[in-house]
């Protein structure tokens, strides 16, 4: 169904509601606007992965201007309703979601305190025994995805029948989505290392040793993409091994209507290609966390054993959160297949992705759209046209002003290290080309398909991070300073500024 109408749809949860929201951590994994299709699975996925969004009126996520924003005020609601601060719940989360300043005021939201209660004991007790099974599936169902989801995408591929098509929703992928989704909510149950941790040892070593000894994390999924690009220039592995292990990995591998950096291999890699071999920053680092070893030796002999426990369990966690991200794309991509393949079985071609997975399902089922396509398509080019909201939004504006001052951006020093050098602002990967060599890399967010052009950046800074978030991550295990979570730097600097930054402080200082 299409109309003339130029009244358009809202997908804006913010609009007429007095609440805190951030994108830090989720931003990054979904930087786009979300087509329908999208949100239906990426709200399928993120029900299973976050118990809150079972108890009633406490969901913790929502749509700002048609992108992905956690619920701040719900979060913290709910510690209220028990007593904890809400400042203290948010701090407690900072690693993963940001900073949210001191004096910016924390609307809550009301609710009934024996009925959360009962609500929140349901969800967790629901979501242990969740996690229980897939955390006794680690072993078992990880490693069978790759297999799995490449299987599907075969079947997807081959099925005309619009009702068996249908049915593989129900009776296969929409089960994987709760199964990864599961598997995200053991890691957010057992990541505990990763925040205290880090913490720890940068009371006993200080920030500079404390970011060199955690890392080390070759083998973490964000740099596969980075590692593997290496090894396909180098002629380690073809182009078939390159694509079976990282083809499914990319900037916006949430978005459904999107191909997969192997759908379209050749103008992927040429996007990448031309940086400088990651493995020597690699091995460099491998030098600085044997010195970092060192002076935790001398300096403290009788912690070393426990700091090594300590560093292993932050690795095995660091590791599996990676891996489970990483595989939850595959069945990204099979989701994509099943509306792709939908929209040429019921001839709504890329319209498809302009509907609800529901949607798309009673289409299957042979019902009439009775959805306004033309108004969804207009609606999802209006929001892909304004500039993206800033990280921590109330209401519909910014939460907070810039905490520089005049010539300096602030965040969060997500990595050591001070260096000089020439901006250069990148509004997508796609522009990653234009990166030179010993360029300050200043960009809203980043996500895995960023990864292969940081070897080339004397310096990581973006708008949307926190010490957990992928370029935090990424330029630890490089050596790359690296500022996140700053608000502004994309509209404070300029391609072509000179500046200094300071991967400890968290400074982003314009030089004359």
């Amino acid at each position: 169904m299409t109309s003339d109408t130029t009244a358009l749809e809202v997908w804006d949860d913010a609009a007429g509601v007095d609440h805190l929201w951030t994108n830090a951590n989720l931003g990054e994994a979904v930087p786009d606007v979300m087509t329908p299709a999208t949100w239906s699975a990426v709200s399928r996925f993120m029900s299973r992965a976050m118990i809150t969004a079972s108890v009633p009126g406490a969901r913790a996520f929502g749509r700002i201007q048609g992108r992905f924003y956690l619920d701040l005020s719900v979060l913290a609601s709910l510690a209220a309703t028990f007593g904890v601060p809400p400042h203290r719940v948010l701090a407690s989360m900072e690693p993963v979601f940001g900073t949210v300043p001191p004096d910016v005021e924390i609307p809550l939201v009301a609710l009934p305190r024996a009925r959360t209660a009962l609500a929140l004991l349901r969800a967790s007790l629901t979501g242990a025994r969740r996690a229980r099974a897939a955390r006794r599936g680690l072993t078992t169902v990880l490693p069978a995805l790759p297999r799995r989801c490449t299987e599907l995408r075969a079947t997807i591929a081959a099925t005309a029948d619009p009702h068996v098509l249908a049915s593989l929703w129900t009776g296969e992928i929409e089960p994987l989505l709760a199964t990864v989704g599961d598997l995200m909510d053991v890691v957010r149950r057992d990541g505990k290392a990763l925040v205290t941790v880090p913490a720890r040892l940068t009371r006993l070593v200080g920030a500079a040793d404390a970011a060199v000894l955690t890392s080390g994390g070759e083998h973490l999924a964000s740099l596969g993409p980075l590692i593997g690009l290496a090894r396909l220039e180098g002629g380690e592995i073809d182009r078939d091994t390159y694509v079976l292990e990282h083809g499914h990995r990319g900037p916006h591998e949430f978005e459904l209507s999107v191909p997969r950096p192997a759908e379209d291999l050749e103008r992927h890699l040429a996007q990448l290609r031309g940086g400088p071999d990651p493995r020597a920053l690699l091995a460099r680092r491998d030098a600085a966390r044997r010195a970092a070893w060192q002076r935790l030796g001398d300096a403290w002999p009788r912690r070393v054993e426990s700091t090594r426990r300590g560093l292993a369990a932050w690795a095995d966690a660091a590791r599996q959160r990676e891996r489970i991200r990483s595989e939850s794309m595959r069945v990204f991509w099979v989701a994509r297949e099943f509306v792709r393949r939908a929209g040429e079985l019921t001839g709504l071609g890329e319209d498809a992705f302009l509907l609800s997975i529901e949607e798309v399902l009673d289409a299957l089922a042979g019902a009439p759209v009775t959805a306004d396509v033309a108004v969804r398509r207009a609606t999802y080019a209006h929001y892909r046209s304004l500039p993206a909201p800033p990280p921590l939004v109330r209401g519909s504006v910014a939460a907070a002003a810039g905490a520089g001052t005049a010539g300096t951006v602030r965040g969060t020093g997500a990595s050591a290290g001070v260096v000089t050098g020439p901006v250069r602002v990148l509004a997508e990967v796609a522009d990653g080309a234009a990166l030179q060599p010993g360029e300050v890399l200043v960009t809203t967010v980043t996500n895995v398909g960023w990864t292969p052009l940081f070897p080339r950046a004397a310096a990581v800074v973006t708008d949307v991070g926190a010490l957990l978030s992928h370029a935090a991550i990424v330029a630890r295990e490089l050596g790359i300073p690296a500022v996140v979570g700053c608000g502004d730097a994309t509209t404070t600097l300029r391609t072509g500024d000179r500046v200094r930054v300071d991967g400890i402080l968290g400074t982003v200082q314009r030089l004359p």
